[in-house]
């Protein structure tokens, strides 16, 4: 028997790169960005993985080596993914038989490997002796039916129709496939696509870490992510502002955002091998995607599900190196859909389409329904989200929320809107506001269900005041929060252990991706009556709940691009004068719900099964300017 490897050991000695389906055939080496991929998919502890990366990075022919390992050296049956039967037989045709003739390891154990058309060799399915693979597409409901496997590989998720056989989302019936499997392993990777639309977007946020691969200046030797930049910025790739599109392309170079020194594309490949991943948001990085460890260097224990994002800037395969990037960048200017491609598939980032997010109120006004009970039969859970409006010393203080029913998939209600009015200095308001979270709405099928999570803003001058509400309420209950309006932070990331010094389970709302979801969400078209819209807000035709003013509300903000640390970042701004409650307590709700979730375990699907008596339900579907230039949308 062979002897156990570690995923990049096993590729290295074994997995060989075909002439005619690479540009670099021979013995696959494992580059140093691909080390903790690699290695993160063959630990047997971390179940789900989810990579964002480009479209230059190599992911589809690391699947294949990572498939022919879990075939030959691992003995675990699997399936492979993709959008389309026809893309999926392409990928085998091209990619999957052609290393059989180069691999010995896999021909020992797959003694048809030449006899295409066997019953053990078709474009579908091999049969590697101790393991079955399947190699399937997404978009035919019966590729999801009847499997068991213990691995699953899904290529170009963003392109994979979320509810194929109106049965259900798709990534939750490949996981199905996987119980009972000692060492279940999902592996989901693509480019990403439309910021609010995509299930990638989801999934890396249900990620325990998202990890980020942080390489040291060569001269400075502080570490940093490599960013394309702004048109602003003074630091990431750099060309020069004059001369043809080749002789600015020549002059490429990466400026460190910390000493401010040229980096050259020829330094990468050292840089990279004392990189390590690290996760922002968390401080657990990791160098060989075995090894974890927290921000103070202790190790720690090994995630159960590991997001990885990377861009184009990392590969070491770019024939005249970062230039190529920056020729293609020139190429594209005035062109938008290019320009979205270059997003998706060279920055790895998703594409905010102009005007996106803004939406008429009376869109939503008008789309307003009346329901049977305060909640529907579909609400399982209700959550509030509590806004504090004034400052000490000011006459008109108040505390505003809204309570929302949610059910399977996050499609949600909202049930209630009240505002208490007083001086926030005195206790009376905040019992008052306790006493209305603590009071239950009936649902259609006849029972009363109370408020069972609520997120409260703790600003406004009035911190000690919230959080001395939120022990009088219960503190797994109510959650003191704070808004974070940086780019990229979780909506919601609830702490273990309550804050020593003011006893509550006290966290951030990142409610930059709080808007972006609530947004999107807006704009989503309602199924036919009775069918559930996986996302869909629904509103009531209650003017004391959701009036022409309140719908004014929801939609107050607007996504503007403004400079920060001399980057250029979309960020969301209410205009002044207009009121934007509303949608502060629609993210507090959302975060409540997320918190939930992550916390406490509530699943939205499992619930509403059980309330409807059905089966699951479906689902949805980023100094003064120099002379030059840097990269930048």
């Amino acid at each position: 028997m062979e002897t156990p490897r570690t995923g990049q050991e096993w590729l290295n000695e074994h997995f060989y790169l075909p002439r005619g389906s690479s540009q670099r055939p021979g013995r696959w080496t494992t580059q140093p960005s691909q080390v903790v991929p690699v290695n993160v998919i063959a630990n047997d502890v971390i179940p789900e993985i989810c990579v964002q990366k480009p479209s230059r990075s190599g992911f589809s022919k690391l699947l294949i080596g990572m498939n022919m390992c879990f075939a030959v050296h691992r003995k675990r049956s699997g399936a492979y993914y993709g959008p389309t039967d026809p893309y999926v037989k392409g990928i085998v045709n091209k990619e999957v038989n052609p290393v059989f003739p180069v691999m010995p390891v896999v021909q020992a154990v797959f003694p048809e490997w030449n006899k295409k058309g066997n019953s053990k060799n078709t474009d579908s399915y091999k049969d590697y002796g101790g393991a079955q693979w399947d190699y399937l597409g997404a978009a035919t409901p019966n590729n999801l039916m009847a499997l068991t496997k213990q691995v699953i590989f899904v290529d170009e998720y963003t392109r994979i129709k979320q509810d194929p056989g109106k049965e259900g989302s798709f990534r939750t019936l490949v996981k199905r496939r996987l119980t009972g499997a000692p060492f279940p392993k999902l592996v989901v990777g693509s480019s990403p696509g439309i910021q609010g639309e995509d299930d990638l977007e989801v999934m890396m946020e249900e990620m325990d870490v998202r990890l980020q691969m942080h390489l040291p200046c060569p001269f400075c030797h502080q570490e940093q992510t490599l960013q394309w930049g702004g048109p602003e910025c003074d630091f990431g790739i750099y060309f020069d502002n004059e001369g043809s599109k080749d002789e600015r392309a020549a002059s490429t170079r990466y400026e460190c955002e910390h000493c401010r020194e040229h980096i050259e594309y020829k330094q990468l490949k050292a840089m990279e091998l004392a990189g390590r991943w690290i996760c922002d948001r968390t401080g657990i990085w990791t160098e060989d995607g075995y090894k974890f460890y927290n921000d103070k260097g202790q190790s720690t224990k090994t995630p159960r599900k590991v997001g990885l994002w990377i861009n184009a800037l990392y590969s070491l395969n770019l024939t005249e190196g970062w230039s190529e990037l920056v020729r293609e960048w020139l190429d594209i200017q005035g062109d938008p859909l290019a320009l979205k491609a270059f997003t998706n598939t060279i920055f790895a980032e998703y594409w905010i389409e102009p005007n996106k997010h803004k939406v008429d109120w009376e869109i939503l006004y008008n789309r307003r329904e009346v329901w049977v009970g305060q909640v529907p039969r579909e609400g399982v859970y209700i959550t509030a989200g509590v806004d504090t409006q004034g400052h000490v010393g000011n006459a008109n203080t108040r505390l505003e929320a809204r309570v929302y029913a949610w059910g399977a998939y996050e499609e949600c209600w909202l049930i209630d809107n009240w505002t208490v009015i007083g001086n926030l200095a005195e206790s009376a308001p905040w019992d008052q506001a306790i006493e209305w979270l603590n009071k239950t709405y009936q649902n259609a099928l006849g029972f009363e269900m109370p408020i069972s999570r609520v997120c409260w803003d703790s600003g406004g001058g009035f911190s000690s005041q919230v959080h001395a509400a939120c022990r009088k309420g219960g503190v797994k209950k109510f959650l003191p929060i704070r808004g974070a309006p940086s780019p990229n932070k979780p909506i919601a990331n609830m702490p273990k252990k309550r804050n020593v010094k003011r006893g509550t389970y006290f966290f951030e709302v990142g409610t930059e991706d709080a808007k972006d979801t609530i947004y999107g969400r807006y704009r989503l078209n309602r199924k036919r009556l009775g069918e559930p819209t996986p996302g869909y807000i629904h509103f009531p035709a209650d003017d004391g709940i959701c009036s022409e003013k309140d719908c004014q509300e929801f939609v107050a903000e607007i996504k503007i691009a403004v400079y920060r640390r001399n980057r250029r970042v979309f960020t969301w701004d209410c205009p002044k004068g207009k009121p934007n409650e509303g949608t502060d307590c629609a993210n507090y709700a959302l975060a409540a719900l997320r918190a939930s979730k992550q916390r406490f375990g509530i699943n939205l699907e499992r619930l509403s099964a059980k309330q409807l008596g059905t089966t699951m339900p479906k689902s949805r579907t980023i100094k003064r300017k120099k002379s030059g230039a840097y990269g930048g949308v």
